[in-house]
């Protein structure tokens, strides 16, 4: 398909240049090589990407399965080595190892294991040191918070969730800042997980502001053209509003399930969903946490149970 080897050259080319610009960014802090070689990872991702994507003329199956079997080759080489060390592991992922040596360490000790690691394999394949950290919480593949003492620093799309209102963004931050057992501010105990879960849904049943609440949502074509119901709802509720394409909107659901604005708000938010969300970010954390302890209150049978909990905060505000 490529007898010239042209598709290769590319690649190499790109990775090169991205390598380059990756030092830079490194030794200058320059934000201008950082988003130089992030386009260019994105480039050779897209790559290997196009390689394993079926019914294109010059995709290579063959080479895509390759590309995985040499990382996976690439990061069992190195968990075995920490194994060897009687290092504990503490996570892995396609591009990465995370383990304990079960003492602290210095930076010194640290750039020694580095240099040990890189020395098992060829010049473009480097492994780079990614952090120290006190304690670290993995929930699931690719979703883990790292805490070195001073900063919580969050990885995936689960635990990050951009996209998410404030409110479960933040809930998010304080359970994972009470798995890692980091207090709220100085001097304070850690927070417990059903107390913080607890919290959210008394803020919920009994609001003073929808702001936090609120889905941020752009006003692209399909909203303006809906072919599905969601984006009609939000065209319904800013129809003969002065919206234009590309505004960014804040919405909720009131206790018909109809979309409206939060400037709009009048107590009217559907409980009932926002339970419903809360319980559901929660289940992200299922993998490390006893779900069981924290009742979903959008359910029938935990009515009572919540009306008892409210009660039972509000007398103690």
């Amino acid at each position: 398909k490529d007898p010239q080897g042209y598709f290769y050259k590319t690649v190499e080319y790109f990775t090169k240049q991205r390598l380059e610009e990756k030092r830079i960014a490194k030794e200058t802090g320059d934000r201008y090589y950082k988003d130089l070689e992030q386009s260019k990872k994105i480039l050779i991702n897209s790559c290997y990407g196009f390689m394993g994507a079926p019914g294109l003329n010059f995709n290579s199956p063959a080479n895509a399965a390759s590309i995985t079997m040499y990382g996976r080759e690439i990061l069992q080489k190195c968990i075995d080595w920490s194994n060897s060390k009687g290092y504990a592991l503490v996570n892995a992922d396609t591009d990465s190892i995370s383990f304990t040596t079960g003492k602290d360490i210095s930076e010194e000790e640290r750039k020694l294991i580095l240099k040990e690691i890189n020395s098992m394999y060829p010049e473009m394949i480097r492994f780079e040191d990614d952090g120290y950290y006190k304690t670290v919480c993995v929930v699931k593949a690719k979703n883990y918070a790292l805490w070195d003492g001073k900063k919580l620093k969050v990885k995936g799309s689960a635990l990050k969730a951009t996209m998410k209102e404030k409110a479960l963004k933040e809930f998010n931050t304080r359970l994972l800042n009470s798995f890692l057992k980091i207090p709220p501010k100085e001097d304070a105990i850690v927070e417990d997980a059903v107390d913080i879960y607890n919290s959210y849904v008394f803020e919920i049943t009994n609001m003073s502001s929808i702001d936090r609440w609120c889905k941020k949502v752009t006003v692209t074509e399909s909203v303006m053209d809906p072919k599905r119901t969601n984006e009609q709802k939000i065209l319904d509720a800013i129809k003969d509003k002065g919206y234009s394409l590309g505004d960014k909107i804040y919405v909720y659901f009131d206790t018909n399930r109809v979309v409206k604005l939060a400037n709009e708000w009048n107590q009217d938010h559907d409980v009932d969903s926002m339970l419903s969300k809360l319980y559901e970010n929660l289940e992200t954390f299922a993998p490390i946490l006893d779900i069981s302890m924290f009742p979903n209150y959008k359910l029938k049978k935990n009515k009572t149970a919540l009306k008892e909990l409210v009660l039972r905060m509000a007398t103690n505000v």
